[in-house]
């Protein structure tokens, strides 16, 4: 997934579960597990390490607990820190549920171990060919202030429900 993605589902649980002076952070800590794609060591490093340990629910733990601290402390304890903490893992968990449905696997158990997780859903196995229809679509815009203005989503529906 593009780092605008995980961005952009951090504003949405930054809009859904607070208030909008909270969004940004929100979108730094949706964001944060993509850290390593800053501060990588070179191709080696990214070849190794991407999709391992920054995605993983205990890597993900320990970048929120740092951006949580830091948060925290430049605010001189504004927030109560055990609900900005798990406000900022609640941030982190769409981006590994995010990385965890593309082709690639993720390593969502890293450090603990090496075995790459893979959704089993079958349109996440494959890529779309150009001139094959989606099996669904998503489509959200947004108003110049980058609020959800208006959605659109052609698709299967569950349970039976329909529009």
């Amino acid at each position: 997934m593009d780092p605008l993605t995980h961005i952009l589902a951090g504003q949405a649980v930054g809009h859904r579960f607070s208030g909008k002076a909270i969004v940004p952070y929100a979108m730094l800590a949706a964001w944060i597990p993509d850290i390593d794609n800053v501060v990588g060591g070179g191709p080696e490093f990214y070849l190794l390490y991407h999709r391992a340990i920054t995605r993983s629910l205990f890597g993900g733990f320990c970048l929120v607990l740092v951006l949580a601290t830091v948060s925290w402390t430049l605010s001189r304890r504004k927030w109560a820190f055990g609900p900005l903490l798990a406000f900022s893992y609640g941030c982190v968990l769409p981006h590994i549920f995010l990385e965890w449905i593309n082709n690639y696997g993720t390593r969502i158990l890293a450090p603990f171990s090496d075995l790459r997780f893979q959704s089993l859903h079958p349109w996440a196995k494959r890529i779309q060919p150009e001139d094959e229809p989606s099996p669904f679509s998503l489509e959200v815009r947004l108003d110049a202030a980058g609020n959800i203005s208006d959605w659109r989503y052609d698709g299967p529906t569950f349970g039976g429900f329909e529009d």
